[in-house]
């Protein structure tokens, strides 16, 4: 190495100049009092050690500005007893020949502790850095200035908790766990539409259990269940709820009604890659149902379908289609259907509409006062 300038450079080139002194000659100037004695010999070494010191210091508190291989270091540059330099400095700024910089600590020429690295595109991270790289806790926003991560990283990516921010009001964002720079884990996302998934991610995927809601149109769909590469996908129940504001009130505390269903469509079943696809059972807003097999969306083999007026339907479907129409239909009551015209009609002793209020009034008032009328408002509705 290059001997270095100054009173170290000195007191080497002095020590190298002086006359040699064989062992024996040493140690009999020890014992006999002739030469350097063992007092003289440590003051010495203070003496060059004070010097050695100072020499340090002077290197290391100067700010310096130098080019290495292009990129250009301004900030101390540390010199050790031996003549090898180092960047070490608190407040060190580093810039590669793209204009990249880094502002902060430099520790034995490594880029560790708090500091802040900014990009030619706009964007830029502040936090932890070791070797080099993004590690613990840090914020990064992107060159469009609006999106921006805060949260954990490990060897320069996304790894642990964080948050992940769309838009400048902060209302469109992920939160939860990462692993490698993908979500991971437990995590919450919000779209600028509203659309909210919250439940299980396997590297940036919804996979597992979790729930989505969708607001679209001014309808709320649910579906709460296992997910696939981003698609429902196995066992889960799909709910389309008819309220615009969220989905239905559910009851007071303490009160024995139940909520109310008599708007919503409910599909619970078999999943395949985001359609009803297996076994399954659809509830319709009007009161029917459906119970049996479903292929790609649609009815399609054996099923059993249950009228909102009661009756059954059981047998085969072909796309969405019953094959079996001629299989007669069950009244849920047992009841056998009114053979009209024939003798036991009772609507042909009906001289007056108001005749007609036992035979319309539907089957859960029949037994209410009969003055309240048939509970419809039009005469036409009674005669339907």
């Amino acid at each position: 190495r290059l001997l270095p300038e100054g009173a170290l450079g000195r007191a080497w080139r002095r020590a190298m100049a002086a006359p040699r002194t064989s062992t024996a000659t040493v140690s009999r100037s020890m014992t006999t009092g002739s030469g350097e004695t063992r007092s003289s010999k440590s003051k010495r070494s203070r003496n060059n050690k004070k010097t050695l010191e100072k020499a340090t210091f002077e290197t290391t508190s100067q700010i310096v500005t130098r080019t290495f291989a292009g990129n250009e270091y301004t900030g101390v540059i540390r010199q050790d007893a031996l003549g090898a330099r180092s960047f070490t400095h608190r407040g060190a700024k580093y810039t590669w020949p793209g204009k990249a910089v880094y502002e902060g600590p430099f520790v034995g020429s490594e880029i560790v502790g708090n500091g802040r690295y900014s990009w030619p595109d706009g964007s830029w991270y502040e936090g932890y850095v070791q070797d080099g790289r993004r590690h613990g806790e840090g914020v990064f926003v992107s060159a469009d200035g609006v999106t921006k991560y805060e949260g954990q990283w490990c060897k320069g990516k996304r790894n642990g908790h964080g948050r992940l921010t769309f838009d400048a009001n902060g209302e469109s964002f992920y939160v939860g766990q990462w692993q490698n720079g993908c979500k991971h884990g437990d995590g919450r996302q919000v779209w600028p539409s509203g659309n909210v998934y919250e439940g299980q991610w396997r590297l940036g995927r919804m996979a597992g259990e979790g729930q989505m809601t969708w607001h679209d149109g001014g309808m709320l769909e649910t579906y709460s269940g296992n997910w696939e590469d981003d698609h429902p996908h196995g066992s889960g129940t799909h709910t389309w709820h008819a309220c615009t504001s969220g989905p239905p009130p559910l009851p007071a505390p303490g009160s024995r009604d139940m909520p109310s269903q008599q708007m919503n469509n409910c599909y619970i079943g078999e999943w395949h890659r985001g359609v009803r696809h297996g076994k399954g059972s659809f509830c319709y807003a009007n009161g029917a149902t459906y119970d049996g097999t479903w292929v790609q969306n649609i009815k399609h083999g054996h099923g059993r379908y249950t009228f909102e007026d009661g009756h059954v339907y059981n047998g085969g479907f072909a796309n969405d289609t019953m094959t079996e129409v001629d299989t007669p239909s069950v009244s849920s009551t047992g009841q056998r259907v009114l053979n009209i015209g024939a003798e036991d009609n009772p609507v042909r002793r009906c001289v007056d509409i108001s005749d007609l209020n036992p035979l319309a009034l539907p089957p859960d008032v029949g037994s209410h006062n009969m003055e309240v009328g048939s509970g419809y408002d039009e005469a036409h509705e009674v005669l339907r």
